[in-house]
Order: C-alpha cells, then sequence, then structure tokens
C-alpha cells in the first residue's frame, strides 16, 4: 500500500524500469510480462506530473489484469506516435502527401501526442456492451463504479491523449493509450 501511495521518483530515464519492477512485484515470477520499448521513444519532453501519470496509468491497468482478467500473459508496449512522426522522406513524399496533411493537421491539434502505449493481456476480456460504454465515456454516468478505468480515462485527459480499450469475452483487453 506505501508503495502504491507514495510515488516513486520517476525521470525518463528510469520510467521502464520502474514499470517492469511494479509488474514483477504484483504478478511475480510464474507470470509472463513483457515490456517492449521503441528505440524512437523519447520520455524527454515529459516532466515530471507527466511521466507520473504515465506510470499511474500503466499501474492501474497492470493492477486491474491482475485483479479481474485471469491472464498469465501480458505486454505492455511504448511506442512512438506515428502521427508525430518526423516529415515523410523525399522518396515516398508523394505516396504519404495526404496522410502527411491529415496526420500534421491532427498532430496541430495536440502537438504533443508523441506517444502511444498498448498494453495487452490474454484473460478473460470485457463485456462487449462495457467496453463501448467506456469508449464512449457513458461509464461515467452509469451506476457501476469502474474506479480503475475511470482513473486510466482521466490521467489520460490530464496529459490532453485518449483511451481506448478492445476486449472481447475470452479474447483479453486491449487498452491504447495515445499522448
Amino acid at each position: 500500500l506505501c508503495y502504491n501511495l507514495t510515488p516513486p521518483s520517476i525521470t525518463k530515464d528510469n520510467l521502464l524500469s520502474l514499470v517492469n519492477v511494479f509488474a514483477q512485484k504484483i504478478f511475480g515470477e510464474s507470470f509472463q510480462f513483457r515490456l517492449i520499448a521503441e528505440n524512437n521513444v523519447d520520455f524527454s519532453c515529459l516532466n515530471a506530473d507527466e511521466l507520473l501519470n504515465i506510470y499511474r496509468i500503466v499501474q492501474e491497468a497492470l493492477q486491474n489484469i491482475k485483479n479481474h482478467a485471469g491472464a498469465k500473459e501480458v505486454t505492455v508496449f511504448f511506442k512512438r506516435n506515428r502521427l508525430a512522426a518526423e516529415p515523410v522522406e523525399p522518396a515516398r513524399q508523394k505516396a504519404a502527401l495526404s496522410k502527411a496533411i491529415s496526420a500534421r493537421a491532427m498532430t496541430a491539434k495536440n502537438s504533443r501526442s508523441h506517444l502511444k502505449i498498448i498494453i495487452s493481456d490474454d484473460g478473460c476480456g470485457m463485456d462487449e456492451e462495457l467496453v463501448k460504454e467506456i469508449n464512449s465515456a457513458i461509464f461515467e454516468k452509469s451506476k457501476e463504479s469502474h474506479f480503475g478505468v475511470r482513473n486510466i480515462c482521466e490521467r489520460a485527459k490530464l496529459l490532453n491523449g485518449k483511451v481506448t480499450f478492445s476486449s472481447a469475452p475470452d479474447f483479453g483487453t486491449h487498452i491504447t493509450v495515445e499522448v
């Protein structure tokens, strides 16, 4: 409880190792946990509060998986959001021009959008109606609490990001966070 309440000192250099330590602590040795980060993922433009919110999003997702999914495998994948990627190389420029214009327009709306976090498990999945409610934010008005999901969504909003859940019974759950 103390570990969960007292945030570790999170920096751009130790975020991934802290996520790994937390996962090992809650899942143990018999659980298959994979933490993957693309080489070009850059945490240096994030301040301490943003890094803490990212850590807490992953922490909450992992805790929900442990408590509700019955999963045997979990993957947390940090990747560069392609909407914020560098300009297209000249050789591919014509083919990608319409995509680049669209991506630039979307990036202009959220110039900080550069990181995608995908958290996947092989657990029991979630009810399709609940997933629809979560993705449309209707769950905020439902009688059920879903505090963990609310926490994830609220922290993503603090980061000017968005969260998408995809799941089906017996097919696991995938949470995509774009910030």
